[in-house]
């Protein structure tokens, strides 16, 4: 076993673990190399027994959703205006939708 392979603990066929080699392990093919994330149990509160991480989706829809209330409120805003001079304004009946800019 070289001394630059990382260490591993593998079980054997009796329960036991032995210690293996990173390297010799995925040659074994005993290893996965992507092993499979339950994402439902990781993004759990660390006090229910996840790891307290936050789902990336959920926080891209909640601040494309606070972006979307600010442009809708705040009338003056500097970046308000640059959007609009960028893509137009906000015409009485223009709507900017997913495909581009249209009428209702």
């Amino acid at each position: 076993m070289e001394t630059d392979d990382a260490m591993v603990w593998l079980p054997t066929k009796d329960g036991a673990f032995s210690v293996k080699s990173f390297y010799s392990s995925l040659v074994d093919r005993r290893v996965e190399i992507f092993p499979h994330v339950r994402w439902d149990i990781v993004c759990l509160h660390k006090k229910k027994g996840g790891l307290g991480v936050k789902s990336l989706s959920i926080l891209n829809k909640a601040l494309l959703s606070k972006c979307s209330w600010h442009y809708a409120t705040k009338k003056e805003a500097l970046w308000k205006r640059v959007i609009n001079g960028m893509y137009g304004g906000e015409e009485e009946g223009d709507v900017l939708g997913r495909l581009g800019r249209g009428l209702v």
